[in-house]
């Protein structure tokens, strides 16, 4: 199943969400900048990484995908405390092990809701 969700918190917090990622059957995932036209895939440079058969990165990325979805409902507005069930324990002091490109990797999912280089 392919499904598209337009998610703005721009009502909410100084900016856009703008994140382009793919997630198959929690298995597989693309994290990346490329928009999925011509142009973005034949004359812009573009980055990206995918990871397959990677279960575990992939229900990190989960979390974050069920974030998107309940903020793109309807009158949806930021928690003040997020649900238990959305926390990690990967982050940089703990990534993940995971292989890319035939490399044992060190891997953590990160989101920034507010551009970085503002603060």
């Amino acid at each position: 199943m392919v499904s598209r969700l337009n998610i703005s918190l721009r009502t909410a917090i100084l900016g856009i969400l703008h994140t382009k990622a793919w997630l198959v059957d929690d298995q597989h995932l693309y994290i990346g900048s490329a928009n999925i036209d011509w142009r973005s895939l034949k004359q812009v440079k573009e980055l990206g990484v995918a990871f397959f058969n990677c279960p575990c990165v992939a229900a990190d990325a989960r979390k974050l995908f069920d974030v998107y979805w309940q903020m793109g409902a309807p009158n949806s507005q930021i928690p003040a405390k997020w649900p238990a069930d959305l926390a990690t324990v990967f982050n940089a002091n703990n990534p993940i092990s995971a292989t890319l490109n035939q490399q044992q990797s060190a891997v953590y999912l990160s989101v920034c809701f507010f551009p970085c280089f503002l603060r």
